[in-house]
């Protein structure tokens, strides 16, 4: 069955073939096999504009992997030995907060052993984490923009579907 679907003002916003179809959709009528042919207010797209689209889709889904992987937790020496830190937005802000008082202050890491708490940091101490919170944060920009190259330099949705973070 072909047809037309309009929007709430009378606007078309889709034409449809599809035989499977056999009672029509609301906001819906039938169109003659002429009226199909003759479709000119809803040009096909073409191949590059398909394309375009899907290198936007990708580029989506790429930023959301991105701004997963930086909030992933991160791994530090500040304290003289190797803590893991949560590295979610709210830990970062926090930690800004502290560096900005210049006072030192108490920071939730896991040790080697598992073991999570609340441990005091000097200013230096928080400064350190704070670079390793950057370099985690640089490399996540990096790779996004190493993949940003690469749907550019895609031709076809396959190649563009082989894109993973």
């Amino acid at each position: 069955m072909k047809y037309v679907i309009f929007d709430g003002n009378s606007n078309e916003i889709q034409w449809v073939n599809d035989d499977t179809v056999s009672q029509l959709p609301d906001n819906s009528r039938e169109l003659t096999d002429a009226e199909w042919h003759s479709r000119k207010s809803v040009p096909t797209p073409t191949n590059a504009e398909i394309l375009a689209t899907a290198k936007l889709r990708a580029e989506r889904r790429i930023e959301t992997s991105r701004n997963a992987a930086i909030e992933l937790p991160i791994l530090s020496n500040a304290l003289g030995a190797t803590h893991i830190y949560s590295a979610r937005a709210e830990n970062r802000n926090f930690l800004n907060n502290l560096i900005t008082l210049g006072n030192g202050g108490k920071f939730t890491c896991i040790d080697n052993g598992g073991v999570r708490a609340r441990l005091f940091h000097s200013q230096v101490q928080l400064m350190t984490l704070a670079g390793d919170f950057e370099s985690h944060i640089s490399a996540q920009f990096d790779h996004y923009e190493a993949k940003l190259a690469e749907i550019d330099a895609a031709t076809t949705q396959a190649e563009l579907d082989a894109i993973t973070w």
